[in-house]
Formats: C-alpha cells, sequence, structure tokens
C-alpha cells in the first residue's frame, strides 16, 4: 500500500479511538436503551389500530388527486418461499392496480428492493405506473412514456463501500453453512433462509449486522437485520427520501399546468423497512401538507403506521379494489389531459 494511504488509513483509525471511547460507546448505549423502552412501551399501551375502510373510502371520494405509495413483497404480494416460488399467482395485483388507475386522478408508485430490470419486466402490462427500485434508489416517474430510471447513487462510492462489506460478509458466510451473499446495484444481502439451524442464523445475523455497523459506520451505509436475511444499504438513499422526489416533482407539474394538488396520500407497507416512509408520511400529515394521509402495515407488529391491516396482502387488495369502485362511480375528471 502506498505510504500516503496508509496515513490516511491510521489518521482515520486514531481519531475513531480518540473520540469514541469506551466512556462514550456506554453512555450512548444506555441513551439508546431507554429510548427504546419508552417507544416500545408507548405502542404497547396503545396498540395500533385497524384500517377504517369506510373513513378511507369517505376521504377517498372525497379527493380530487390522490397518490399512492405501496410495497410489493409482503404487502401488495405474499413473500416468496424458501426455494423462490410465489405463493400466489401475481395476476391479481396487476389487475388491482391497473383498475386503481383507470382513475386519472390516481397516481400510484410500487416500491421494493427489487432491481430496476426485474421490477420493470414484473409491472410492464401496468402502464403509467410509478416503481421505486432497490429501497429508494432508482425511481421511474409515474407516466413517464420514456420509462427512464433515475439513479440517485453514485457507481463509485458504491463500489468502494461493497468491496469492503463483501470481506465481512465472506466471514460470516463461511461460518453459516448454506447461506449466500446476494448483490444488487446499491445493496447487498447476507442470505440464510436455506439455513437449517436458525437459532445460529439469527445468532450470526446480529453478530454480521453490529460487525458492518460498526466497522463501516463511516462510509455512510447501515446494516439491518430483516426476515432472513441482513440487508446492507446506503443511509443517503431510503423509500422516504425516493417518495419526497415523487411527490415534489408532482408538486411543480401540476403548479405548472394549474390542476389540483395531491389532496389523498396512501403507504402501505410490511416491515422495518417501511417504517422511514410512514414517518416522512405521518410528519406529512401533522404540518397538514396534505389533508388525508394514511400510513397502513400490512400484518400484526409494532409499527410507526397509523393503521393496521391483519388479513395480510388480500386486505389490502380488497381496500384498493373498494377505492376503484368509488372511482367508476364518480366518473372522474381527467386532469392528466395534456
Amino acid at each position: 500500500m502506498p505510504a500516503e494511504n496508509k496515513e490516511i488509513r491510521w489518521r482515520n483509525l486514531h481519531k475513531i479511538v480518540s473520540e469514541q471511547t469506551g466512556g462514550k460507546w456506554a453512555q450512548k448505549l444506555s441513551s439508546d436503551l431507554d429510548r427504546v423502552y419508552d417507544e416500545r412501551g408507548l405502542r404497547d399501551a396503545a396498540s395500533v389500530p385497524r384500517l377504517s375502510v369506510p373513513q378511507v373510502s369517505e376521504k377517498y371520494r372525497a379527493s380530487s388527486r390522490r397518490v399512492f405509495i405501496l410495497d410489493y413483497e409482503g404487502t401488495l404480494a405474499p413473500h416468496r418461499t424458501s426455494s423462490g416460488i410465489p405463493l400466489s399467482s401475481p395476476q391479481r395485483v396487476l389487475d388491482a392496480l391497473n383498475e386503481l388507475l383507470t382513475d386519472p386522478q390516481n397516481i400510484v408508485y410500487v416500491m421494493s428492493g427489487r432491481k430496476p430490470e426485474a421490477l420493470a419486466s414484473h409491472f410492464r402490462t401496468v402502464p403509467n405506473v410509478g416503481l421505486i427500485a432497490e429501497n429508494g434508489c432508482f425511481v421511474r416517474e409515474f407516466g413517464d412514456e420514456t420509462k427512464e430510471w433515475i439513479e440517485f447513487a453514485s457507481r463509485e462510492k458504491m463500489s468502494e463501500w461493497k468491496e469492503a462489506v463483501h470481506g465481512i460478509l465472506k466471514y460470516y458466510q463461511e461460518r453459516l453453512e448454506n447461506s449466500f451473499i446476494e448483490e444488487r446495484n446499491c445493496s447487498m444481502f447476507f442470505r440464510f433462509n436455506r439455513v437449517d439451524d436458525k437459532d445460529a442464523a439469527t445468532r450470526t445475523a446480529g453478530e454480521c449486522s453490529d460487525h458492518i455497523n460498526g466497522a463501516c459506520n463511516e462510509m455512510g451505509i447501515r446494516a439491518v437485520p430483516i426476515p432472513n436475511a441482513v440487508l446492507i444499504e446506503t443511509v443517503d438513499q431510503s423509500k422516504a427520501k425516493a417518495a419526497e422526489l415523487v411527490l415534489n416533482r408532482h408538486r411543480d407539474a401540476v403548479q405548472a399546468d394549474g390542476s389540483a394538488l395531491a389532496d389523498f396520500l396512501m403507504v402501505a407497507g410490511d416491515d422495518r423497512e417501511d417504517e422511514i416512509i410512514f414517518r416522512w408520511a405521518n410528519d406529512l400529515a401533522k404540518s397538514e401538507a396534505i389533508a388525508s394521509v394514511f400510513t397502513v402495515s400490512v400484518g400484526k407488529r409494532n409499527t410507526e403506521a397509523c393503521a393496521t391491516l391483519t388479513q395480510g396482502t388480500t386486505g389490502l387488495l380488497s381496500v384498493l379494489g373498494r377505492l376503484a369502485k368509488i372511482s367508476g362511480e364518480n366518473a372522474p375528471v381527467d386532469y392528466f389531459n395534456n
């Protein structure tokens, strides 16, 4: 290694051990534990209410421009099995979205951790739908006839942190039989859904997450345990930032042509990756930036969403179908007519 690189690395390491002392670490840990304990207590004391479909229908009927931001796996459609086989046909999902999009007052985005090309292929039969790929690193805007993707992440920075993380993941992969590493454009996964010893997999996943978060903190990435995997992603990009971008672009476009701003927003998700976009949408509701905001968690769990649908993906598709029928009854005005 060149002497200049050695000196840079040594100075960075010296700075860390000088500032991140054992006392500071213990103080931060204690503070975080207190905060998490208090938050958990509040959520347990006031359980998340079930989504009121009549209320949603009423607000939907009264609104003039609506935005839907819907997670795909686990929300619109069930997760795949360990062998990669879908648990049900995705056709019902495509039909539900197409019915919703027959109303020109509706703007629909589907978000996923999948790669852009995979997501585009899956929803090729749904014209105009907006897509958010790799949890916010890529966006294909609603109604964009060019089908071009907006990329937010720097390829050079991606290569740097991936190289460092891959060495760590390789170490844990060798310790956990049948685990494997999956690399995407802007993220990496350490997957252990094929591992027989689930307890060992959970322990190893926790160690792996802590290791990456500690060693790679300066690289602007984080490791997040998710079902049967550890997700490593950039901190700078998220579903919430992508959603904020599309909402701002929508606002600029409608102000330019004089049509109505969005007055109805529904965000639906099912796991920890979606908590950040629930928080973003809830802030919009508190600031009254959008008149009617619904954040919906699919399934039973503690969440920052304001409502839950315990019936799972079937329940969400039923709600979307009911809203689409309301559109059919109301003969909507074409606000997208240029």
